[in-house]
């Protein structure tokens, strides 16, 4: 679980500066770009765990690794939802600026699957 806690720290660390070089660039981050990182990483520590389990048992790994997508969709889902009912200010850049980080995550957790699942294909032929 460490190792799973450690890639999504420096892949975190990786997408903040990169929001910190587009607002300092072009001024297209929401000012709630911080708190953003802040709840996808929170979402990440209890991916690692699910991810960490199904390296435990490579026989239900899609299954842990589809949950966790899910819970990462629904999570931000429900925090678009809390965005629009609290009319915070700009919401569609914080919308727009959600979705993007949130598909680099995406992104980010196939790769990592990928990576998880080599050993695996390697060990059974």
């Amino acid at each position: 679980m460490k190792k799973q806690l450690l890639y999504y720290t420096a892949y975190t660390l990786i997408i903040l500066g990169g929001c910190v070089m587009v607002r300092d660039l072009t001024g297209k981050m929401h000012d709630a770009y911080l708190w953003m990182m802040v709840f996808f990483f929170l979402q990440s520590i209890f991916i690692a765990f699910l991810h960490h389990q199904g390296i435990k048992d490579p026989q239900k790994l899609a299954i842990y690794f589809l949950g966790g997508t899910v819970f990462r969709l629904l999570t931000i889902l429900l925090m678009l939802a809390v965005i629009y009912i609290a009319k915070v200010p700009d919401h569609i850049l914080l919308t727009i600026n959600s979705a993007v980080i949130y598909l680099l995550y995406l992104v980010f957790e196939i790769i990592l699957l990928l990576v998880n699942l080599r050993p695996n294909s390697e060990e059974n032929g």
